[in-house]
């Protein structure tokens, strides 16, 4: 089974196709999607900063993920009773997509790596277990537990 990622934000394409349909999205928002589609890709210097900042070692199948994809909405989305609405990028200029921007706000709790369709996070601990985090409750969300032991388990069970 193989996962294939979308850039996460607006394409020229999706804004057309928004218009033929006059579907439409507050000035800010839309210049923050079609921002976030224009993200610089990254390199392995911005990740070894991260890493610095963490204090962390990613593991080697997250690290080459964002090497490759820098995040992104993927083809499958089901993990358990979770849904994964789109993988983080390292750094993006729509702050909600970006790891860097959210960094403090998790600091303590894990690195958030994606987000569901409601604003909840999936968190990597610094043991690479992937865990759901419930922003209403600000905690990570014990009756989920792990949702997957490492990130290359997390993709391969997405359904």
């Amino acid at each position: 089974m193989k996962i294939k990622f979308e850039k996460y934000g607006l394409s020229p394409e999706k804004l057309e196709y928004m218009k033929r349909f006059n579907l439409k999205l507050d000035k800010r928002t839309t210049r923050n999607l079609i921002n976030a589609h224009q993200t610089a890709e990254i390199s392995t210097e911005m990740i070894c900063k991260l890493e610095e900042k963490i204090n962390f070692n990613l593991p080697k199948d997250y690290f080459d993920f964002l090497l490759k994809q820098n995040g992104g909405i993927p083809s499958k989305s089901r993990i358990k009773s979770k849904v994964i609405d789109h993988f983080l990028s390292l750094k993006s200029d729509y702050k909600y997509n970006s790891i860097v921007d959210l960094l403090e706000e998790f600091a303590s709790k894990g690195l958030p790596i994606a987000t569901d369709p409601s604003g909840n996070y999936f968190l990597m601990k610094n043991d690479g277990k992937i865990y759901y985090f419930d922003h209403n409750s600000g905690e990570i969300d014990e009756k989920s537990g792990i949702l997957a032991k490492n990130f290359t388990d997390l993709l391969e069970n997405l359904k």
